[in-house]
């Protein structure tokens, strides 16, 4: 990931963290709230990649590390490495 990803990475990895992950819990939403707004900052391809993926996981309502979604994908590879 980029720098200016961390922006987005934080939120992401605060949510990733907690044993509940549905983003309807209020902390789940405020950190899924914080990542969306810095990835609307981001330029260029790296900002359709990162929204495309929020988007996705919005959609999905949970942050299960075991989905398609190419962006947990990704984070999940940095964690672990």
């Amino acid at each position: 990931m980029f720098r200016s990803n961390s922006n987005v990475k934080k939120p992401f990895m605060r949510i990733a963290n907690r044993l509940n992950t549905s983003l309807k819990k209020a902390n789940n939403k405020r950190d899924f709230n914080a990542a969306m707004k810095a990835a609307k900052e981001l330029h260029g391809n790296q900002r359709k990649f990162v929204l495309r993926s929020l988007k996705q996981l919005k959609k999905d309502g949970s942050m299960n590390m075991g989905g398609t979604n190419l962006l947990i994908f990704g984070l999940q590879l940095k964690v672990e490495s």
